[in-house]
């Protein structure tokens, strides 16, 4: 969702904000920035706060960042606010890739034989 402290403004001058979604992600071991979809992150009404280059498989591009509220509900962590890179993720079934800049706060754990992880604080 967008950050508290422009949750609040809003509220002050008689706006309501938009409420945060719950969002399909990709943990992306790869990826140094969390990155969400442009789409997302538009119909979110996260605010832009600048640009980065991004580089993928297609090659490297101009992105918007995006100022947000972060949250994982399991553990329970949180970033308000955070700097979220966008990205075109359409014909994916995610809309975030958790990137190094979240997962550097965490253990990562693996079990390849039951196709699970776990996030550990």
């Amino acid at each position: 969702g967008i950050p508290s402290s422009l949750a609040q403004q809003m509220q002050a001058q008689g706006q309501t904000p938009p409420p945060p979604e719950e969002i399909q992600a990709l943990v992306d071991t790869g990826a140094s920035i969390t990155a969400i979809n442009v789409s997302v992150a538009q119909r979110l009404g996260l605010p832009t706060t600048g640009s980065i280059q991004i580089g993928g498989a297609t090659g490297v591009a101009d992105q918007p960042l995006y100022a947000a509220m972060f949250r994982i509900p399991d553990p329970f962590i949180e970033w308000d606010p955070m700097t979220i890179a966008g990205a075109n993720l359409s014909g994916t079934p995610f809309d975030i890739l958790v990137g190094r800049n979240v997962l550097c706060n965490m253990t990562l754990s693996y079990d390849g034989k039951a196709g699970r992880f776990s996030l550990i604080l």
